[in-house]
């Protein structure tokens, strides 16, 4: 009896460790979140493997500073057009059809970078396909992929879903970057080739990569296309805060909201509250978001697209290219420690979770943020090489915990139907607003001014901390207010009032 009073205290506490930190809802999540999960992973892993090489590549290739920070910015400006145009038709496109399309594209302006080494024809094939030149997320198949993992998972799994969304995806980024070190190093060492060749190889392994991901995509099933029929149970409040059932659990996502009824077709799945879908009108094309859901996605999009500029003020193959310049480091080299430095994510993104259960998914994003921002702003200060790393490597372990409680807060105050046009536009702003960072940090480092960049990126990120924090205690103060003054049932107000203060 005591052994098996011991192997029953170790299951709870193993079941305890794998919801803590989200594994079970991965595990459990079904192969087409699998299958989403794969695909980012391989997708960033030539994201990664493109970050180190690619400034160094348009440097050998004799472009100066300015001419490549011209190239990266008006590549993510190509970005926010085709974002913009598949993100809002893939819902009726087809989801499915949109992440094959994407893949195809990528193979098309890889395969370009490969074989050609003029400057124009580089620039056309990064704006028409998928080059990715701060080594993150481009392109609307995040937007989307999120969208179906909302659809799919549970609500209270999507934050750990999420959480492993990105996390493994960082493996696959640090992956991708020592990878492309090797690479270029074996290519350079022990086949003979020139730093051209060896940077080329890297655009064939992207190409590859890009039709895995084409696989991948044609493997989902139908049910990550947008159901025939959306139905939405919400709440909403002035203030633009929805919830999609009065019933569950509510956290800072949703400061004490408002009900409102709805009627419509009952959907699958557990009973939920019945809604009435509004008519579409001509306006509700251009602009298919509802008018509660408006401002808070205004807001969010503000704050979103401030910390994306100053992302493009330091996107990663800038910063692999300083690094060279200034310690002289070879390219398996840096690749080996930037690599290491993205590793670091996994432990503190694997926190994220369980820190949103307890202080809730905005202060969680505040929580590594705002510490990542003022370390940045550090990065170009050390003359060692070492202090240097030391701080990029306290920087990277914290910057990324934002990432899986910002995808569930963005799904969770959207109405459903709303969420692939939401993500989709968030990605397109957040883009757009990158795309003026790498012009004007070409011309800072043509001017050997480029640690500018780095103390201007870290303050804007902290304003944007800051500013997402004061937005959501102005909403839970509004809604208090609105509530006291008879706006909510007092029954209303005691249940979430408690509920807001626990969050």
């Amino acid at each position: 009896m005591g052994t098996q009073r011991a192997l029953h205290r170790v299951k709870e506490r193993l079941e305890w460790l794998l919801d803590e930190c989200g594994l079970y809802a991965v595990v459990n999540a079904g192969p087409d979140i699998h299958l989403l999960i794969l695909s980012r992973v391989n997708r960033m892993l030539s994201f990664g493997a493109t970050a180190l090489v690619l400034a160094l590549y348009l440097n050998e290739l004799g472009f100066s500073d300015e001419w490549t920070g011209l190239l990266f910015s008006l590549t993510l400006l190509g970005d926010v057009v085709l974002s913009l145009l598949m993100t809002m038709a893939a819902d009726h496109f087809g989801r499915r059809r949109t992440l094959v399309l994407t893949s195809a594209l990528a193979i098309l302006s890889s395969v370009v970078f490969a074989i050609s080494g003029n400057y124009y024809i580089l620039l056309l094939a990064a704006i028409l396909g998928v080059i990715s030149p701060s080594g993150t997320e481009i392109g609307p198949d995040r937007a989307i992929e999120e969208s179906i993992i909302a659809q799919l998972a549970e609500e209270n799994r999507r934050t750990d879903l999420y959480t492993w969304y990105n996390t493994l995806s960082m493996l696959g980024a640090a992956l991708g970057i020592a990878v492309s070190g090797l690479m270029v190093g074996f290519v350079r060492e022990k086949l003979g080739g020139t730093a051209i060749q060896a940077y080329r190889s890297i655009f064939w392994l992207n190409a590859i990569l890009a039709f895995i991901k084409a696989i991948l995509a044609l493997l989902l099933s139908k049910r990550c296309e947008r159901p025939a029929e959306d139905c939405t149970p919400a709440s909403t409040s002035e203030n633009g805060i929805i919830a999609e059932s009065p019933t569950r659990e509510i956290d800072e996502t949703e400061p004490l909201l408002q009900q409102v009824g709805r009627t419509s077709e009952p959907c699958n799945g557990p009973d939920l509250p019945q809604v009435e879908l509004q008519p579409k009108n001509h306006w509700s094309r251009l602009w298919p978001f509802s008018k509660d859901s408006t401002l808070t996605i205004l807001l969010l999009c503000g704050l979103f697209s401030l910390d994306s500029f100053a992302s493009g003020l330091v996107p990663y193959s800038l910063i692999n290219l300083y690094l060279e310049r200034k310690f002289s480091i070879p390219e398996k080299t840096l690749g080996g420690i930037m690599s290491g430095s993205l590793l670091l994510c996994v432990p503190f993104n694997l926190l994220a979770p369980a820190i949103a259960k307890r202080i809730g998914n905005v202060k969680t994003m505040v929580f590594g943020h705002l510490p990542a921002a003022v370390l940045l702003s550090l990065v170009p200060a050390p003359s060692s090489p070492f202090l240097t790393f030391a701080i990029i490597y306290a920087r990277q372990s914290v910057n990324s915990m934002d990432q899986a409680p910002r995808s569930a807060f963005v799904s969770a105050v959207v109405l459903p139907e709303e969420r692939t046009a939401v993500m989709g536009l968030s990605n397109v702003l957040k883009t757009f607003s990158q795309s003026f960072g790498p012009g004007i940090s070409g011309v800072l480092a043509g001017r050997k001014l480029f640690w500018v960049a780095f103390v201007l990126a870290g303050a804007l990120k902290a304003l944007y901390d800051v500013g997402l924090l004061a937005m959501f205690e102005y909403a839970k103060l509004h809604n208090r207010k609105k509530a006291y003054n008879g706006a909510i049932p007092d029954e209303e107000v005691s249940v979430e009032t408690s509920r807001q203060e626990e969050a």
